[in-house]
């Protein structure tokens, strides 16, 4: 009984997880400018509205986005943080403009950018006094003065299940790349440590360097110590061997040799457990002959004993 109902439950913890799970997104997660999005560079930004460091930071980026134009490429991720109690909703404007104006990506910049320039709008202490769909009006009375779409059709969109789903998924998505905070930045999906304090220059001191690789093979050593050989660790790439190191191209035919004798090990054993196992089988047949030799000893005995007593007490009595 007491397995039942564990089992049982565990059923319905996985019914509600499962459930629980947003399906995965129709197309790649967030809003990209610049080059195409397998471009050698693809910097990638994971904000927050409402983060004063991602405002802080907003303006250099546009700054990078503009530098490069189409020799990068680059897409930020709505990543709304649950201490910025309006984030949510202001992550899910993002959305909103983006199916209301068929991601114009224009529209969907301005509006970041708008409301970075005017997030104080929507912190917590200024809305304390607030209900959340009052909160909700001034974001779309705020968009509809700026142009982008009119204020009813703002409201029908923060009102959609779909949209909604979709701020839900981006957040979800961020999760899945590791990502804690923000302003968060990818570099060909290598965390960096860019921050609000990075200027243009920092930014181009790692991305130059990657640009100028496009194409061209890596370096080979030149010069290795005295003792020392130059190896390929892996395909292209070398470095300085030390004593008792192997070269890669030596090490291939020994790896294949190495797999040749495990092929042949692992057909040995087999083998082996095939015979231990029919040894198994006639030792347990050898033990059931055994046992029923046993019990014809036991039989006999009884019987013997039997006949012994039976002539001692014919003695007994004709004597």
């Amino acid at each position: 009984m007491e397995f039942t109902t564990i089992f049982v439950l565990l059923g319905v913890i996985l019914v509600g997880f499962t459930s629980a799970q947003v399906p995965i997104p129709s197309h790649p997660d967030g809003y990209g400018v610049g080059g195409p999005a397998d471009a050698h560079v693809v910097v990638e930004m994971f904000l927050d509205p409402l983060c004063p460091d991602c405002k802080a930071s907003w303006p250099t980026v546009l700054q990078v986005i503009q530098y490069y134009g189409t020799k990068i490429h680059f897409r930020f991720h709505t990543f709304p943080l649950p201490y910025h109690t309006n984030s949510f909703v202001a992550s899910q404007g993002v959305h909103v403009i983006a199916n209301a104006t068929s991601r114009n990506l224009d529209a969907i910049f301005l509006y970041v950018t708008k409301v970075f320039e005017n997030q104080e709008k929507w912190y917590n202490d200024a809305t304390k006094t607030m209900t959340m769909p009052q909160v909700v009006d001034s974001l779309a009375t705020f968009v509809a003065q700026l142009g982008l779409v009119t204020k009813d059709k703002f409201l029908a969109g923060m009102a959609n299940d779909d949209i909604n789903d979709e701020t839900r998924i981006s957040w979800k998505y961020a999760c899945s790349r590791n990502v804690v905070g923000t302003p968060t930045f990818l570099i060909n999906g290598v965390a960096v440590s860019a921050d609000a304090s990075w200027s243009v220059d920092d930014w181009k001191s790692v991305i130059d360097p990657i640009l100028a690789s496009n194409g061209v093979a890596p370096s080979k050593v030149k010069d290795c110590p005295s003792g020392q050989t130059e190896c390929d660790y892996a395909p292209h790439k070398s470095q300085c061997c030390l004593a008792g190191e192997r070269l890669y191209h030596d090490a291939q035919p020994g790896l294949m040799h190495n797999l040749e004798l495990l092929k042949h090990y692992s057909h040995e054993c087999q083998t082996i457990k095939e015979r231990f196992d029919k040894l198994n089988e006639q030792e347990n047949q050898y033990n059931e002959c055994i046992n029923r030799l046993s019990s014809c000893l036991n039989e006999f005995q009884l019987e013997h004993v039997y006949l012994i007593d039976n002539y001692f007490k014919c003695l007994r009595f004709y004597s």
